[in-house]
Protein backbone atom coordinates (compact mmCIF):
# COMPACT_ATOMS: atom_id res chain seq x y z
CA UNK A 1 0.00 0.00 0.00
CA UNK A 2 1.63 3.15 -1.11
CA UNK A 3 2.01 5.73 2.03
CA UNK A 4 1.51 8.84 -0.91
CA UNK A 5 -0.76 8.51 -3.98
CA UNK A 6 0.20 11.70 -6.53
CA UNK A 7 -2.26 12.75 -9.17
CA UNK A 8 -1.66 14.65 -12.21
CA UNK A 9 -4.82 13.86 -14.51
CA UNK A 10 -6.99 15.95 -16.68
CA UNK A 11 -4.06 18.26 -18.86
CA UNK A 12 -5.28 16.10 -21.93
CA UNK A 13 -8.86 16.93 -21.05
CA UNK A 14 -8.18 20.58 -21.42
CA UNK A 15 -6.59 20.49 -24.44
CA UNK A 16 -10.13 18.69 -25.90
CA UNK A 17 -7.20 15.50 -26.83
CA UNK A 18 -8.84 13.04 -24.75
CA UNK A 19 -12.62 12.34 -24.17
CA UNK A 20 -13.27 9.20 -23.37
CA UNK A 21 -14.74 10.06 -20.21
CA UNK A 22 -17.03 13.05 -21.24
CA UNK A 23 -19.83 13.40 -23.29
CA UNK A 24 -18.96 15.72 -25.70
CA UNK A 25 -15.55 17.18 -27.15
CA UNK A 26 -14.18 20.25 -24.96
CA UNK A 27 -15.22 19.99 -21.44
CA UNK A 28 -15.75 22.24 -19.36
CA UNK A 29 -13.73 23.37 -16.24
CA UNK A 30 -16.71 22.36 -14.20
CA UNK A 31 -16.89 18.27 -16.08
CA UNK A 32 -12.44 18.24 -15.65
CA UNK A 33 -12.90 19.15 -11.67
CA UNK A 34 -15.80 16.05 -11.30
CA UNK A 35 -13.69 13.89 -12.93
CA UNK A 36 -10.81 14.43 -10.58
CA UNK A 37 -13.02 14.53 -7.71
CA UNK A 38 -14.59 11.47 -8.79
CA UNK A 39 -11.07 9.75 -9.51
CA UNK A 40 -10.11 11.19 -6.28
CA UNK A 41 -13.31 9.41 -4.27
CA UNK A 42 -12.19 6.28 -6.19
CA UNK A 43 -8.69 6.48 -4.67
CA UNK A 44 -9.91 6.84 -1.16
CA UNK A 45 -12.04 4.10 -1.42
CA UNK A 46 -9.26 1.45 -2.55
CA UNK A 47 -6.56 2.72 -0.40
CA UNK A 48 -7.87 4.59 2.65
CA UNK A 49 -4.64 4.91 4.35
CA UNK A 50 -2.28 6.69 1.89
CA UNK A 51 -2.52 10.67 1.27
CA UNK A 52 -3.09 11.97 -1.83
CA UNK A 53 -1.38 14.93 -2.99
CA UNK A 54 -3.38 16.42 -6.03
CA UNK A 55 -1.31 18.20 -8.45
CA UNK A 56 -2.20 21.44 -10.35
CA UNK A 57 -2.49 21.27 -14.17
CA UNK A 58 0.60 22.17 -15.46
CA UNK A 59 1.14 25.47 -17.33
CA UNK A 60 0.26 25.15 -21.25
CA UNK A 61 0.82 27.33 -23.74
CA UNK A 62 -2.71 28.68 -25.48
CA UNK A 63 -4.65 26.87 -22.39
CA UNK A 64 -3.73 29.26 -19.33
CA UNK A 65 -7.31 30.49 -18.92
CA UNK A 66 -9.29 27.20 -19.22
CA UNK A 67 -6.07 25.74 -16.62
CA UNK A 68 -6.51 28.39 -13.91
CA UNK A 69 -9.97 27.60 -14.31
CA UNK A 70 -10.20 24.03 -13.21
CA UNK A 71 -7.29 24.45 -10.65
CA UNK A 72 -9.58 27.23 -8.55
CA UNK A 73 -11.91 24.16 -8.60
CA UNK A 74 -9.40 21.20 -7.57
CA UNK A 75 -7.68 23.01 -5.09
CA UNK A 76 -11.00 22.84 -3.59
CA UNK A 77 -11.23 19.22 -2.99
CA UNK A 78 -11.24 18.34 0.98
CA UNK A 79 -9.01 15.75 2.28
CA UNK A 80 -5.82 16.17 -0.41
CA UNK A 81 -2.69 18.21 -0.70
CA UNK A 82 -3.05 20.35 -3.40
CA UNK A 83 0.14 21.10 -5.17
CA UNK A 84 0.07 23.47 -8.19
CA UNK A 85 3.62 24.24 -9.10
CA UNK A 86 2.56 26.38 -12.17
CA UNK A 87 3.79 29.99 -10.68
CA UNK A 88 7.43 28.49 -11.01
CA UNK A 89 6.87 27.43 -14.57
CA UNK A 90 5.08 30.70 -16.09
CA UNK A 91 6.72 33.88 -17.49
CA UNK A 92 4.52 36.76 -17.94
CA UNK A 93 1.00 34.41 -17.64
CA UNK A 94 1.99 31.31 -20.28
CA UNK A 95 4.52 28.44 -19.82
CA UNK A 96 7.74 29.76 -19.79
CA UNK A 97 9.78 29.06 -23.08
CA UNK A 98 12.90 28.30 -21.26
CA UNK A 99 10.65 25.45 -19.59
CA UNK A 100 9.08 23.32 -22.66
CA UNK A 101 10.10 21.65 -25.69
CA UNK A 102 7.10 22.52 -28.01
CA UNK A 103 4.10 24.58 -25.42
CA UNK A 104 3.35 21.33 -23.70
CA UNK A 105 5.87 19.32 -22.61
CA UNK A 106 8.23 20.09 -19.54
CA UNK A 107 12.13 20.27 -20.15
CA UNK A 108 14.52 18.52 -17.62
CA UNK A 109 14.76 21.89 -15.76
CA UNK A 110 10.76 21.69 -15.19
CA UNK A 111 11.17 18.60 -14.08
CA UNK A 112 13.67 19.43 -11.73
CA UNK A 113 11.26 21.94 -10.49
CA UNK A 114 9.06 19.70 -10.11
CA UNK A 115 10.67 17.08 -8.52
CA UNK A 116 12.26 20.05 -5.72
CA UNK A 117 8.39 21.29 -5.43
CA UNK A 118 7.34 17.57 -4.60
CA UNK A 119 9.94 16.11 -2.59
CA UNK A 120 8.78 19.55 -0.09
CA UNK A 121 5.27 18.37 0.02
CA UNK A 122 6.22 14.36 0.80
CA UNK A 123 8.94 15.80 3.34
CA UNK A 124 6.36 18.01 5.09
CA UNK A 125 3.36 15.30 4.98
CA UNK A 126 6.44 12.42 6.46
CA UNK A 127 7.69 13.62 9.66
CA UNK A 128 9.50 10.51 10.24
CA UNK A 129 11.90 11.68 7.80
CA UNK A 130 12.06 15.52 7.89
CA UNK A 131 15.24 16.21 6.51
CA UNK A 132 15.90 13.10 4.48
CA UNK A 133 15.02 14.01 1.40
CA UNK A 134 17.18 14.64 -1.69
CA UNK A 135 17.50 17.91 -3.68
CA UNK A 136 17.19 17.27 -7.53
CA UNK A 137 17.48 20.77 -8.87
CA UNK A 138 21.91 20.30 -8.67
CA UNK A 139 21.71 19.12 -12.22
CA UNK A 140 18.22 18.72 -13.59
CA UNK A 141 17.38 15.03 -14.61
CA UNK A 142 20.27 13.60 -12.31
CA UNK A 143 18.71 11.54 -9.00
CA UNK A 144 20.48 11.05 -5.83
CA UNK A 145 18.37 9.87 -3.45
CA UNK A 146 19.06 8.72 0.25
CA UNK A 147 15.21 7.83 1.46
CA UNK A 148 13.04 5.33 0.67
CA UNK A 149 9.16 5.96 0.19
CA UNK A 150 6.48 4.29 -0.74
CA UNK A 151 4.98 6.86 -3.83
CA UNK A 152 2.54 5.92 -6.26
CA UNK A 153 2.27 8.04 -9.21
CA UNK A 154 -1.23 8.51 -11.33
Amino acid sequence: HPDFIVVLVGTNDVAGEDPPFYKHQNPTSDDIAAGERKLVDKIREKQPQSRIILMGLLPRHGRMKQIKAVNDRIRLIPGVTYLDIGDALTLNGELNPAFTLDGTHLTDEAYAIWADRLLAVLGAQDRSQPNGLPSFTERAGERKSNTRRNVLAV
